[in-house]
């Protein structure tokens, strides 16, 4: 192959180095489309873990829901225990 690529004049050369602009530039813009959208998705996922974690904070820090909050009444569920004893 490199022999008849030698063999080649300068004219017939130029066919194949067009093509290969060619190539090369669309690879180009498809390496940087992909790099531009994996980094979005980066910053997706990374967004992602952190809400996940922020939610697993959140959710420890729940009150039982037998015990009621100052100033609010305590659940039916509660009332009838008690009104049952």
């Amino acid at each position: 192959m490199t022999e008849e690529w030698k063999a080649l004049s300068e004219e017939e050369k130029k066919v194949f180095v067009a093509k290969s602009d060619v190539e090369k530039a669309r690879y180009g813009k498809e390496r940087a489309s992909y790099l531009d959208n994996k980094s979005k998705a980066e910053v997706h996922e990374k967004a992602a873990k952190l809400a996940a974690k922020e939610a697993i904070k959140v959710a420890g820090k729940k009150r039982p829901a037998t015990a009621p909050i100052k100033g609010e009444a305590p659940p039916k569920a509660a009332m009838k225990v008690a009104a049952a004893a």
